[in-house]
């Protein structure tokens, strides 16, 4: 006969209870932490995490994805424009005529531009401005790496996050960079636009301001640089008198101003030739006008010599206009820029630091 075995009831419940409510828990943890995950997936944060694997990977789809290249590009041509005009503002109607022009014929090829542009960071963003487009144009190419590598150096110049703010469908995040050849950190603001579960980045929203900040920066450093330049110029040669002297015609139509200005040499060694600007001020100090002026007569040392430059007065150049009819208190203010003495010796201004290796003087 069989018999029967019987099992205690608390047993089975410790057997098969325990499995149970352990995959219950691990599914109530899965379901937890795709929630995390998702919501984590709509965030800014995550947008921009996904652009730079975007690039890293040469994932075009995922990089339009997360960025609206039009929107971009189309703003940073714009904005680039107003900075130029700005650092262009003249009371030379010329040059400002020459800058409205120029803008204007920007703004015509602006849609050939952009989409210039769009098709450049295409290329850079898929990896195919590589070797052979380096050879074709015998290895100017820019790839991205040599643009990151620029940009932030070896990689410590990134700082992180600086801040988020969300109002609604717009994010605005600021990124922290330190600017090692200025000792400077600079936060640079991306505006990320909501399009529908997830973010995309749509402009540089401080871009002319960076812009400016990074070029007074630029010109604090050249500044420091060029003091000591300075100093040496100003003990070199010293404006010891100028006059100024109109002239026109009978109808007063073609007029001109002619201004002699002596020049001595403190030097203790002969000056070849010099280079200067020359700033003609009011009695409040306000300029009226400002020109360069090149001599390549030789100065002995302690020798006195007059130069005489004639200004044209033009009815586009209001500073002429102006340096016509100044009063006879005006000043005249002597900024050499370059000096070259008969040993050979060049004392020189620099406009621009060439590369992070040392400023160059321009030849």
């Amino acid at each position: 006969m069989a018999s029967l075995q019987l099992y205690d009831s608390h047993e089975v419940h410790r057997t098969k209870g325990i499995p149970i409510s352990f995959w219950l828990m691990g599914f109530v943890a899965l379901g937890v932490a795709a929630g995390v995950y998702w919501s984590w997936t709509i965030t800014p944060d995550y947008a921009l995490r996904q652009i730079i694997q975007a690039v890293t990977t040469h994932d075009l789809a995922k990089f339009h994805k997360f960025v609206d290249s039009e929107s971009v590009v189309s703003r940073a041509v714009d904005d680039l424009m107003v900075f130029v005009i700005e650092q262009n503002r003249s009371s030379n109607k010329a040059e400002s005529l020459g800058v409205s022009l120029g803008f204007g014929l920007i703004q015509l090829m602006k849609p050939s531009l952009v989409e210039n542009a769009k098709g450049s960071i295409a290329r850079v963003i898929e990896g195919t401005t590589s070797r052979k487009s380096d050879a074709d144009d015998g290895g100017q190419s820019v790839s991205f790496e040599d643009i990151r590598t620029q940009f932030t150096g070896d990689g410590k110049a990134f700082q992180g996050m600086k801040h988020i703010d969300v109002q609604g469908k717009v994010a605005v995040v600021g990124l922290a960079f330190r600017i090692e050849e200025f000792q400077e950190e600079l936060v640079l603001e991306l505006k990320l636009r909501k399009s529908g579960y997830h973010w995309q980045l749509a402009e540089i929203s401080n871009l002319p301001s960076l812009l400016k900040h990074l070029q007074e920066l630029r010109e604090a450093q050249l500044e420091r640089i060029n003091g000591p330049v300075r100093s040496r110029m100003a003990q070199t040669l010293e404006v010891i008198g100028w006059t100024r002297e109109r002239q026109t015609d009978r109808w007063e139509i073609s007029k001109s101003v002619l201004l002699h200005v002596t020049v001595r040499s403190a030097s203790t060694k002969v000056v070849k030739s010099y280079v200067a600007f020359v700033r003609v001020v009011d009695a409040n100090g306000t300029p009226a006008h400002e020109m360069s002026i090149r001599a390549e007569d030789s100065l002995a040392p302690g020798e006195s010599k007059m130069g005489t430059w004639k200004v044209n007065v033009s009815p586009f150049d209001s500073s002429t206009e102006r340096l016509y009819g100044l009063e006879v208190d005006a000043q005249l203010v002597f900024d050499p820029q370059r000096i070259e003495f008969q040993d050979g010796e060049i004392l020189e201004l620099i406009t621009k630091i060439e590369s992070s290796s040392g400023p160059k003087p321009l030849q």
